[in-house]
């Protein structure tokens, strides 16, 4: 092979590899685009969180979705309020005099706090409790946050903002046992009450302080499906999962682990003790219907109210004995409604409408202008004043609050 061929040979490899190493920049180029873009669709572009002040970047990163103040007319606030678009996992009134909102973010667990009177909205915490599904607010602003393990355990966690200067800014929390299937707290919000597995193929009903310590076996069951409360009237209320078309009672469970009847065998049911007075709402899923009942005292005859509603969609007034604020349905879907709603394959247009116990009387109270577009309201919880209900909407777990006075 003379000299010639071989510098020949050497140009075109020389070439090929020019041509290789070009095409492979352009390819790395387009592939760091397409990051980029993908990147910045999913927030990456976002600066660093900082806590620097009340609120910082998180706050604004997160529940952006956080929306104002929407006037009715002039400088009159609305009555319904989207707090935020963000999942929430819970919210409670805190305090007893003045109406004051915290609510938990269900991505990051943080802690909020809302102003009703004026509107705002300031973050508490930054302790991240990533997947909190479910959370529950005491009146002195402690929490209970739920969540799954990485193992599939369900994880309880009791706490509450701290008030300390040397830990602003975290959520002090302690490990209740896993796997309690259902939980309430006192309405004081100093004990809890829960149910868990007692490895016989029971279950136990266990008290104890509100950070799960001191804790006490009450009661013993073999079902686990029970709706638990805490009223400040009746003590702590056991209510059988409500299914449609199906029996279920509720009971008043004593320290002692006795079981008093409240309301028995009612197809569907749910009940809802007035704490303020010897009322009693409960409603019933059945024939494709739902129906609403009010009882004046525990022991009275029960009278059915012209209004499509199940219990968990009212609250009663802390001011006003007797009198219950309900959101009611424009319309029931058809099926087996309370089936379907606790599966989150039904959903409503709710009104709000007000109820009194004693004299059977029911005033509509807001229906919005498109009602046709109104939340469904789940979890609803009312201030101590009277004055705001704030709630989850169960299409999209966002935040409201109704105004209950024009």
């Amino acid at each position: 092979m003379n000299r010639i061929t071989i510098r020949n040979i050497a140009l075109v490899f020389v070439g090929l590899m020019l041509t290789g190493l070009i095409g492979w920049y352009w390819f790395l180029s387009s592939e760091t685009d397409d990051a980029t873009t993908l990147g910045d669709a999913r927030g990456f572009g976002e600066s660093i969180p900082s806590f620097s002040d009340d609120s910082g970047s998180t706050f604004a990163n997160i529940v952006s979705g956080v929306e104002t103040n929407t006037q009715e007319g002039a400088g009159e606030p609305a009555r319904l309020w989207r707090i935020t678009a963000s999942p929430v996992a819970g919210a409670g009134f805190v305090g007893s005099t003045t109406p004051e909102l915290y609510f938990i973010e269900r991505s990051t667990g943080y802690v909020f706090r809302v102003d009703p009177t004026i509107r705002s909205v300031r973050r508490l915490t930054n302790t991240l409790f990533a997947k909190t599904y479910e959370a529950f607010v005491g009146v002195t602003g402690r929490a209970l946050l739920r969540g799954l393990a990485e193992s599939g355990a369900i994880t309880t966690i009791s706490g509450a903002a701290s008030s300390t200067e040397a830990s602003a800014n975290s959520f002090v929390s302690r490990e209740l046992p896993p796997h309690i299937q259902a939980i309430t707290f006192s309405p004081d919000a100093k004990e809890v009450f829960y149910l868990i597995p007692d490895g016989a193929g029971g279950f136990a009903g266990v008290r104890a302080a509100f950070d799960g310590t001191t804790p006490k076996k009450i009661f013993s069951t073999t079902l686990s499906n029970w709706q638990t409360t805490w009223t400040a009237g009746d003590g702590i209320v056991l209510t059988q999962n409500a299914a449609s078309d199906v029996e279920g009672s509720s009971y008043v469970l004593a320290d002692s682990g006795a079981l008093t009847p409240l309301v028995r065998r009612v197809e569907g049911l749910n009940a809802l003790p007035d704490p303020y007075s010897d009322a009693l709402l409960y409603s019933s899923s059945a024939d494709g219907g739902v129906s609403l009942f009010i009882q004046p005292t525990k022991t009275g005859t029960s009278v059915r109210v012209s209004l499509s509603t199940v219990a968990n969609k009212c609250v009663w007034s802390p001011v006003r004995p007797g009198v219950a604020f309900c959101a009611v349905p424009t319309t029931i879907p058809l099926g087996a409604f309370i089936d379907n709603w606790y599966r989150g394959v039904a959903y409503t247009n709710d009104s709000w409408w007000k109820v009194d116990a004693r004299s059977g009387a029911i005033e509509e109270l807001y229906a919005g202008e498109d009602p046709g577009n109104l939340p469904d309201v789940s979890r609803p919880t009312i201030d101590p004043t009277g004055s705001y209900i704030s709630f989850i909407d169960s299409r999209d777990t966002s935040l409201w609050l109704f105004r209950i006075k024009n």
